[in-house]
């Protein structure tokens, strides 16, 4: 594996800018609130034509494939894919994408998520600060504890005596929905809907995170990554079959490509989007993240019937939705400054959210 790009240089340095992310969070104290690198850049310097480069979302689902011949390379295998669409090139309004092509077959390539944490499994309190008690009476359980996505990446390269991982992580991204989320939104943990696996760890219940959207036909899914490095997105993890799984992810809400196809979906909100899914070969991974809540200056986000014809473009015969909205996120290594580097612009309001589950490529 040779050593990834400078990711600013990557990006072509001129047109990046640095803003500094000094939030705070309830978490880990060694890595809260650390600087991160924004990269933005005005509509005219990405990708603009994209009517023949992924279609148009006015026809859900029927894509013309995205030419990666234009992606950067972020490293071996890991290419990007940074768009903008336009009203001029066919879509009900301004979104600005980030495409993600992961080949699975390397073989010192792993994925990542969050772990458990300290107390997993007792019983959050419930207080004004936290507000863990759910409608039925009962609590949530502690599963993970909240991070940014930029922190996160930063936890798992930093040396393991000043309490990271010493992993070579290249990209982080936000991963499974979670709650609990109500007023103050201050909690310090997570409890991510279930099957959540990382580093063959159960993170949260095998019992949780199932149904349906369109009807029995099209199961939300669970994407897996198993021992021996194969990849895939099922509909059920099974006690017996978890036994496999290094690393393990399920829908939220929607199996939004089945077959290569989408299934009708009824939600058309304009929020910002993640999704993930895999090749028909289950050789490559896609990661898509759409930018929004910025009616402004950027984009005003996305739906699931757009949503699902992007990544029928990227190239995926699985896909699913992951948690959106303001928890949407997508951090790369800046090896210049060393640091995390965000590439999306999360909630349309340029600072990162407290996210009960994250995950990570990284290279052994």
């Amino acid at each position: 594996m040779k050593k990834p790009f400078v990711f600013a240089a990557f990006l072509f340095a001129s047109v990046l800018w640095a803003e500094i992310c000094s939030a705070a969070y309830p978490g880990n104290q060694d890595f809260r609130n650390l600087p991160v690198t924004f990269a933005a850049k005005t509509r005219t310097e990405w990708f603009t034509n994209v009517t023949t480069m992924v279609g148009k979302a006015r026809n859900p689902g029927v894509s013309t494939p995205i030419d990666w011949k234009h992606a950067l390379s972020i490293t071996n295998g890991v290419d990007y894919i940074p768009a903008v669409l336009t009203t001029e090139g066919g879509w009900p309004r301004t979104l600005i994408c980030h495409f993600v092509r992961i080949n699975l077959t390397m073989r010192s390539l792993r994925f990542t998520g969050s772990e458990r944490c300290e107390g997993w499994g007792e019983d959050m309190p419930d207080d004004p600060k936290h507000q863990c008690k759910k409608p039925d009476g009962t609590f949530y359980k502690k599963r993970t504890v909240r991070e940014k996505t930029g922190d996160f990446l930063a936890r798992l390269r930093a040396p393991k005596s000043k309490g990271g991982k010493e992993l070579n992580a290249i990209l982080a991204w936000n991963n499974a929905a979670w709650s609990p989320w109500k007023p103050p939104y201050s909690n310090e943990w997570g409890s991510p809907n279930g099957p959540l696996y990382s580093d063959g760890i159960q993170v949260s219940e095998l019992a949780t995170g199932y149904g349906t959207h369109g009807g029995p036909k099209f199961p939300n899914g669970i994407f897996v990554v198993y021992k021996d490095g194969k990849a895939d997105i099922i509909p059920q993890l099974t006690p017996a079959l978890a036994k496999k799984v290094w690393f393990s992810v399920p829908a939220f809400v929607a199996h939004l490509v089945y077959s290569g196809k989408a299934p009708p979906h009824g939600d058309k909100s304009i929020r910002p989007r993640t999704g993930i899914g895999i090749s028909r070969d289950k050789k490559t991974f896609y990661l898509l993240v759409c930018d929004g809540d910025n009616e402004k200056s950027w984009s005003k986000g996305c739906d699931f019937p757009s949503l699902s014809t992007l990544l029928v473009a990227m190239g995926c015969h699985e896909a699913f939705n992951l948690d959106g909205g303001g928890s949407s996120n997508l951090c790369a290594w800046d090896f210049e400054n060393d640091r995390p580097m965000v590439l999306s612009n999360p909630g349309g309001k340029w600072s990162q959210r407290d996210n009960g589950s994250n995950a990570a490529i990284y290279f052994k």
